[in-house]
């Protein structure tokens, strides 16, 4: 069971609706740097200023492609029966011959000779019709055919309002309830955030994790003796960018020392480094943060992710404290991507839910 890390609100103006996130992780030392190892729902409640437009297939016929459809109702017995008047009582509408006799329209034989298989009559009895008062057996129910004639509706015994609606949340469509745990494994203590503008030092020279780049290139260029077949010496290897990248990860902290969230919707992630998945992905070779690799949502069919919110590693600090040992939590930074679509499903209270993006960088093992 995950322990609850993370509780924010995310309302944003271009949407009536709001926004609550909730940010999972698991204390178990087996899940460490597993890919289900944390978890972001998004919670939507649908504002009740907005009205619910009703889902239409892409491919639906529209009503200006008839335009006469709306003058005349189409009169389905017309086609079936070749004409607009009832036809007569006891006459068979499948017959080919005289109303009178009501010959059986699946026979080749002559009409006088062509009985309904399927009539009632004592003449003709019919092998698969329903016995009579007569033909019952002895002590069998008598069935009367009044007693038979129901609606649909009362044969199934279907009240008004009893169908299940994702909208009142019914049991029968959710499923039931699971109970709350009475007491969790484990619980963080509660904070609550203060929200500033983050701190960006501004300096007109050049910072130390770029001093340190170019001290190191002009360190490769000007020692030739331990170069390597096919090595080009001014192509750091990954080791030296993710160094660069903590550097810079690390010069932004030093300048927010408290800083447990940064959030930025539709901004750019800090990332901790670029050598493992999670920056070969997004920020290959620091080349620059590419935001049409965030995966699609599954919730609306497709639509871009964006970022959202990432945790700082100063919130293991708060959380854990220096009793717990930092016990599952060695990660660098956890970055959440989302989209701002609403839920196909809602509950009573209008509310819904879907599973975001979380993209997780852990600390390096040296």
């Amino acid at each position: 069971m995950m322990s609850l890390l993370l509780q924010l609100n995310g309302e944003i103006p271009e949407s009536p609706h709001a926004r609550m996130f909730y940010l999972f992780a698991c204390r178990t030392k087996g899940c460490r740097r597993r890919k289900n190892y944390a978890k972001v729902l998004r919670a939507v409640m649908r504002s009740t200023d907005v009205p619910e437009e009703p889902e239409i297939p892409i491919n639906a016929p529209k009503k200006e492609d008839f335009p006469g459809l709306e003058k005349k109702a189409v009169q389905c017995g017309d086609f079936l029966f070749g004409g607009s008047s009832k036809p007569a009582a006891g006459s068979n509408p499948f017959s080919m011959g005289s109303t009178t006799t009501s010959p059986n329209p699946f026979s080749t034989k002559p009409a006088a000779n062509n009985a309904n298989p399927f009539s009632s009559s004592t003449t003709n009895p019919n092998p698969l019709s329903s016995p009579t008062a007569q033909q019952s057996p002895p002590g069998a129910p008598q069935t009367s055919t009044k007693s038979l004639t129901k609606s649909f509706a009362e044969t199934l015994k279907l009240a008004e309002g009893s169908l299940p609606s994702h909208e009142t949340g019914d049991a029968r469509y959710f499923g039931p309830a699971e109970p709350w745990p009475e007491k969790l494994p484990h619980e963080y203590p509660i904070f609550h955030l203060d929200a500033e503008y983050e701190a960006i030092e501004k300096t007109t020279g050049l910072k130390a994790h770029q001093l340190k780049k170019y001290e190191r290139l002009m360190s490769q260029t000007e020692d030739d003796d331990g170069e390597k077949p096919g090595q080009d010496n001014d192509t750091p290897s990954n080791d030296q960018i993710d160094d660069d990248i903590f550097q810079r990860f690390a010069d932004r902290i030093a300048n927010n020392p408290e800083q447990v969230l940064r959030y930025e919707r539709g901004g750019t992630p800090l990332f901790y480094a670029v050598s493992d998945d999670v920056g070969r992905l997004l920020n290959p070779n620091d080349e620059g943060f590419l935001a049409t690799r965030i995966p699609k949502c599954g919730n609306c069919g497709g639509s871009a992710r964006v970022f959202e919110f990432q945790i700082m590693p100063h919130a293991i600090t708060v959380l854990e404290g220096d009793g717990e040992g930092f016990d599952g939590m060695d990660w660098g930074t956890i970055m959440a991507f989302t989209c701002k679509c609403v839920p196909k499903v809602l509950d009573g209270n209008r509310v819904g839910y879907v599973e975001e993006h979380v993209s997780v960088q852990w600390e390096k093992q040296r």
